[in-house]
Parts: structure tokens; sequence; C-alpha cells
């Protein structure tokens, strides 16, 4: 996965990020609060996201971007209702698009 960022002079540059897999661990918060930090693995983080009614809803009707669909689920008191480091929500996104293809191939 590669993250594309811009240099203070406006270039814009390209920086490899290593790959997100199943075992990989993510650090949230719930509540947003520092002393409800948790760990949790991608795959643990994709299976709640993929079995939500959010996720359902929108498989139905697809009513906007399935990154933006992700991000909410993590906030929401329904799925996660917690946050994380924002580039986390990069590399997790990319992790639940991938998955979200391999489900849809087998299906």
């Amino acid at each position: 996965m590669t993250t594309k960022r811009r240099s203070a002079n406006g270039a814009a540059t390209s920086i490899a990020q290593p790959k997100v897999e199943g075992t990989t661990r993510f650090k949230l918060w719930r509540d947003n609060k520092i002393a409800n930090e948790y760990t949790v693995t991608a795959q643990e983080i994709a299976d709640r996201f993929f079995a939500s009614d959010l996720f359902k809803e929108w498989e139905k009707e697809v009513w906007t971007w399935l990154d933006r669909v992700w991000r909410i689920f993590v906030g929401k008191k329904d799925g996660l209702d917690s946050v994380m480091e924002d580039e986390d929500y990069v590399k997790m996104g990319s992790f639940i698009s991938d998955q979200y293809r391999t489900r849809r191939k087998s299906a």
C-alpha cells in the first residue's frame, strides 16, 4: 500500500506502508478516552464490520463509499464506539476493501 503526501513545497511524495495482515493489531480508544485503550486484530475488526447492520444496509443500497461506511462504523455506538489513529483508519480501510473484494469474488 502506498500513501501520498505533500512535502513543504507542495510536491507529492509516495510513502510505502506495510501491508496489513489479519493478525495485525490496532490500538483503539472506546468513547474517545485514553483510559479506554484496547487492541484488536484487523480480522476481528473486519468480521465485526461485515456482520454489522450498517454494512448490511450499505450492501443492499450502496449510498456512499465503503471507506466512509467503515469510518462511521468505528465511531457508532452499535459499531466499535471507538476512535483510532488517523493513519490506522487508512491502513484498516485498505484491509476492509481487500476483504470486501475477496468476499464478492467468492460469493
